[in-house]
Protein backbone atom coordinates (compact mmCIF):
# COMPACT_ATOMS: atom_id res chain seq x y z
CA UNK A 1 0.00 0.00 0.00
CA UNK A 2 1.06 3.58 -0.85
CA UNK A 3 -0.58 6.58 1.17
CA UNK A 4 -3.29 3.74 1.63
CA UNK A 5 -3.82 2.62 -1.91
CA UNK A 6 -2.92 -0.91 -3.26
CA UNK A 7 -0.36 0.14 -6.13
CA UNK A 8 0.94 -2.65 -8.56
CA UNK A 9 4.44 -2.68 -8.95
CA UNK A 10 7.05 -3.88 -11.32
CA UNK A 11 10.01 -5.54 -9.85
CA UNK A 12 13.36 -4.39 -11.14
CA UNK A 13 15.46 -7.42 -10.79
CA UNK A 14 14.53 -10.41 -9.55
CA UNK A 15 10.61 -11.62 -8.03
CA UNK A 16 9.36 -10.34 -4.85
CA UNK A 17 6.78 -12.24 -2.49
CA UNK A 18 3.45 -11.09 -1.91
CA UNK A 19 3.20 -9.21 1.00
CA UNK A 20 6.82 -8.30 1.39
CA UNK A 21 7.89 -4.34 1.98
CA UNK A 22 10.01 -2.88 -1.31
CA UNK A 23 11.31 0.84 -2.03
CA UNK A 24 9.75 2.27 -5.28
CA UNK A 25 12.73 3.39 -7.08
CA UNK A 26 10.73 5.26 -10.11
CA UNK A 27 7.70 5.78 -11.31
CA UNK A 28 7.48 6.15 -15.57
CA UNK A 29 3.61 7.09 -16.26
CA UNK A 30 1.64 4.77 -14.63
CA UNK A 31 4.20 2.48 -14.13
CA UNK A 32 5.83 2.26 -10.63
CA UNK A 33 8.75 -0.11 -10.09
CA UNK A 34 10.60 -1.01 -6.94
CA UNK A 35 13.53 -3.23 -5.70
CA UNK A 36 13.60 -5.55 -2.23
Amino acid sequence: LIDGRRVDVVAEGEFIERGRRVEVVKVEGNRVVSER
